[in-house]
Formats: structure tokens, sequence, C-alpha cells
């Protein structure tokens, strides 16, 4: 999902997206809230970081994102996580 598809899930302007994004501006609740449900996550799912999660969670997150990626977005995922089968 492009940064400017987000802003209109959101239904904010791409440039507050952006602002939001690198930190300028933070967004409110309800922002956050039209941004989970944008990603199907639930709200606090967007403040669990990596190194907080455990295998398990990190597994959850990972099926959800890719339950919601189009065809292009998967064969890109695929490419990076497909096993060296020369090693």
């Amino acid at each position: 999902m492009t940064q400017e598809q987000l802003a209109d899930l959101v239904r904010i302007d791409p440039r507050h997206m952006s602002r939001l994004e690198r930190g300028v501006y933070f967004p409110s609740l309800d922002t956050l809230e039209l941004i989970a449900q944008s990603f199907g996550v639930l709200l606090k799912d967007l403040f669990v970081f990596p190194e907080d999660e455990t295998p398990e969670m990190l597994r959850t997150r990972l099926i959800q994102a890719i339950g919601i990626m189009d065809e292009q977005e998967l064969r890109r995922v695929a490419k990076v996580i497909r096993p060296n089968s020369t090693t």
C-alpha cells in the first residue's frame, strides 16, 4: 500500500500522512484507529515493536500482513523469504 493510498483510506491529505510518517506531526487517536483498520490490525498492534515481539506475535503479525497483500506484494515478499537453494 502506498502512502497516498493509506492517506485516502484514513481520509487525510497525503502531505499530512507524509508528515505523520516522518514524525513532524502526531496523529490523533481517530487517525490511529483508521490506520490500524486499514492494515487489519488492532490499535494496540501499532505500538508493538519488533524487539518486544515473541516469535508467536511475530508469526501472527506476518500472517495478518500477508492476508491483505495483493499479488504483486506477495510475489515481492516471496522473493525475499525464499530459502537460498545454493547454501
